[in-house]
């Protein structure tokens, strides 16, 4: 049951219609997930141990979230709007488990600020129970730090070097960094055509052109609470290619263009 009503949340979320115009409410910066509370027809449930991040960097915004009891993972990436009390959020791109949406969809979600964050609800979602509702809680988990690499990135091309050998990378990747934190959704696609999503997301500390990524969930567990040293590279001020050393000794190097990047 839990992870039906989590598969529910990631994918049957839908617009609720087009909110009056108001003034704009600034979400910008990085929250993180306290609490799920799904109502009606006779569910009436709260979650807890569910793990979700939203960051929201100039107009774009991204989402991850990890279910720690079977690692079920989603994420999406899109722009958004927000006025007093809605906020509408334009996915671009999303993956859930085995399943990617491609295709542009709106949510439109009620919004409340709170003392420390902000609380979002759903008063109504299609399910196999009938009409249910779904509020979330939020704590801003973001600080004062400022770096170049605040906004929200795609990934465009990588490779793997491991002795003489070279792969390319194919995967999907999308990163975002703001306020102290970053998260990282990307889709693997497996032997057998079947793709995979899979998220993580910490803090991070830039110093020069060194980037100290901290893990605080990981659809991988070993890599939970484990950080990384990754060098970066500018070219101009939407794009930055990334360099690992693992500690096997692979290098891995992506290259990444901010999202809504100037022309």
């Amino acid at each position: 049951m839990k992870r039906h009503i989590y598969f529910l949340l990631i994918v049957t979320i839908t617009g609720c219609g087009s909110p009056a115009t108001k003034q704009p409410a600034s979400l910008t910066g990085a929250y993180s997930m306290l609490s799920q509370t799904f109502g009606g027809n006779a569910l009436d449930t709260t979650y807890t141990q569910h793990k979700q991040l939203k960051i929201y960097a100039g107009n774009y915004m991204m989402y991850v979230r990890l279910s720690p009891a079977d690692s079920l993972s989603a994420f999406g990436i899109g722009t958004y709007t927000a006025d007093t009390s809605r906020l509408i959020e334009n996915i671009i791109y999303s993956a859930a488990d085995t399943i990617e949406i491609n295709s542009l969809y709106s949510d439109t979600i009620n919004i409340a600020k709170t003392a420390i964050g902000f609380e979002q609800a759903v008063p109504k979602i299609k399910s196999d129970k009938g009409d249910i509702s779904l509020t979330e809680e939020y704590e801003s988990v973001g600080t004062a730090a400022t770096s170049p690499l605040d906004g929200c990135w795609k990934q465009v091309s990588g490779y793997s070097v491991t002795g003489t050998d070279t792969v390319r990378w194919t995967d999907v990747q999308y990163k975002a960094f703001y306020a102290g934190n970053f998260a990282i959704g990307n889709v693997q696609t497996a032997r057998n055509n079947i793709t995979h999503a899979g998220i993580s997301y910490g803090t991070f500390v830039m110093d020069g052109n060194t980037v100290r990524e901290t893990i605080t969930a990981s659809t991988w567990a070993a890599l939970n609470g484990q950080s990384f040293e990754v060098a970066i590279t500018f070219k101009g001020p939407d794009a930055f290619t990334q360099t690992i050393i693992q500690k096997d000794g692979t290098k891995e190097v992506l290259f990444y263009e901010r999202m809504g990047k100037k022309a």
